[in-house]
């Protein structure tokens, strides 16, 4: 059985590393843009085929917001 969420504080969150919180934040998105929208019907645990997929399109997404100007951003 999967455990409630638990909030996290604000000390807790600034204490956080640069890194730490750039893989919480995708994660996050992995979350809610592939979990939680193939929740209908049959649901069925995402594969690591799944999150590839989900990085290669959040990759192109940045590349496609940057400037011309500006670095390709680093995972």
């Amino acid at each position: 059985m999967s455990r409630p969420y638990q909030k996290v504080s604000k000390t807790k969150m600034d204490g956080l590393s640069a890194g730490t919180l750039r893989d919480l934040n995708l994660l996050s998105r992995f979350y809610f843009e592939v979990i939680t929208a193939n929740s209908r019907g049959i649901v069925r645990k995402p594969t690591p085929k799944d999150f590839l997929k989900f990085l290669k399109n959040d990759y192109k997404k940045q590349l496609n917001s940057l400037e011309p100007h500006d670095e390709p951003l680093q995972h």
